[in-house]
């Protein structure tokens, strides 16, 4: 039964994305043409512009439009199904557990097409974050570091994973800035060596800085917490 559940769920993740294999959302174009430069040897920031972080990049490396893509989000989407059913296993038990996974699958399908179909930064940063305040919760603080800094380097949002890691488990700060630090050192090195370093300051942190700096929105803080309480009520909906 169990295997007959995660198969079904995954034909309806499959099926919902592969309806669009024929469309390029927008936030496809950008981490999509990154990858096949970097597939054809180009490196990142130093031979080209990009900027969200790198492993947003990397993870288009094997993948080309059509179905493939589209293939590869509906295995992404489940593995972030996954997550969310061993965190609630072991949060609440397997009945929670099966509807974590269940409505998280939901969410991933009939939310904002241009949110849930391409792997966008947003979408991509979700695995590591469930899985780094999962491991906060479990008191394991090394791998939660480790895991908010895998999200930094796909999101710059990566840093709020990093402080709901340390609400979650204060006492392990040091262990958790630790990863977060060793796994961001390595990266910076890499980009180092490669000469793109000073590159990816000024793409992704100052022109990303300019770009968050201006909006068309008069009160933005009123206008994030309308929006953040409007998607709870949302989310919460069907509960």
């Amino acid at each position: 039964l169990t295997t007959v559940w995660w198969l079904l769920l995954f034909a309806g993740l499959a099926a919902a994305r592969l309806a669009h294999s024929g469309v390029l959302w927008a936030e496809d174009n950008l981490p999509l043409a990154a990858g096949q430069q970097m597939a054809h040897g180009a490196v990142i920031y130093r031979d080209f512009w990009f900027d969200k972080p790198p492993l947003l990049a990397a993870f288009y490396i094997p993948l080309d439009h059509g179905w493939t893509l589209r293939l590869a989000g509906a295995l992404y989407a489940l593995a972030v199904c996954a997550l969310a059913w061993a965190f609630a296993r072991d949060a609440w038990g397997r009945r929670e557990a099966w509807w974590a996974a269940s409505l998280t699958a939901f969410f991933l399908t009939f939310y904002l097409p241009s949110a849930v179909i391409p792997v966008a930064a947003d979408l991509m940063m979700l695995a590591p974050h469930l899985a780094a305040v999962w491991m906060a919760w479990r008191g394991r603080a090394l791998w939660a570091g480790t895991l908010a800094g895998v999200a930094f380097l796909i999101n710059p949002k990566g840093l709020f994973v990093l402080a709901a890691c340390a609400a979650w488990g204060w006492r392990g700060v040091p262990a958790l800035a630790l990863g977060f630090v060793a796994v961001n050192a390595v990266a910076a090195a890499w980009m180092w060596w490669a000469g793109a370093l000073g590159s990816y300051w000024e793409q992704v942190w100052s022109w990303g800085q300019v770009y968050a700096g201006s909006t068309f929105v008069d009160q933005p803080a009123l206008h994030g917490l309308q929006r953040t309480l409007a998607w709870a009520g949302f989310h919460a909906a069907p509960l």
